[in-house]
């Protein structure tokens, strides 16, 4: 029995020799095809504008968890606040608190930010347009530019650093 045994095993072992030699034999002779080109991506301004629930979600997910998780508070800032009047937060302890009333403004009110509470803010008159230009320093007004019903953050799509920032005015913080 014990000779059947050993038997056995060597055909096992000497199959699976010759079915690993016979693989590499077959897989080593494979060519590649040629991979099709794929179609360059589209740019996003050339896009549909955004849904009032994708508007919605982004700021969830970028500014709201974003201002949640965030330890710098400097680097969170200069991402993605303008503040009125060209103000730039330089300490930490600034930041802090500025941090802390956007967090009560935010986190604490964060069930307001829904597609029913969004409005837009936009004017025709070029004199307030100016104005608002003038007192964020942009180059360009937001497009698009929105608020939620019971929260004093405006949020707007920068075209020149190509993302959403909150408009803030530092007097009410």
């Amino acid at each position: 029995m014990d000779t059947f045994l050993k038997f056995i095993l060597m055909l096992l072992v000497i199959l699976t020799i010759g079915q690993i030699i016979y693989s590499y034999m077959t897989f080593s002779t494979f060519n590649c095809p040629d991979c099709p080109i794929c179609p360059p991506q589209k740019e996003c301004s050339n896009l549909f504008p955004p849904s009032n629930s994708e508007i919605v979600r982004h700021i969830h997910k970028n500014m709201v968890i974003g201002l949640e998780d965030s330890v710098d508070g400097i680097l969170f800032l200069k991402q993605n606040v303008i503040f009125a009047n060209n103000l730039k937060v330089r300490f930490e302890t600034d930041a802090e608190s500025v941090l802390s009333k956007m967090r009560t403004e935010l986190i604490d009110n964060k069930n307001k930010i829904n597609k029913e509470n969004l409005k837009y803010v936009q004017t025709t008159d070029n004199v307030k347009v100016e104005d608002f230009k003038n007192q964020f320093n942009l180059t360009e007004y937001p497009a698009p530019l929105v608020i939620f019903t019971g929260i004093d953050i405006l949020f707007g799509w920068v075209e020149a650093d190509n993302q959403w920032k909150m408009l803030i005015n530092k007097d009410k913080y």
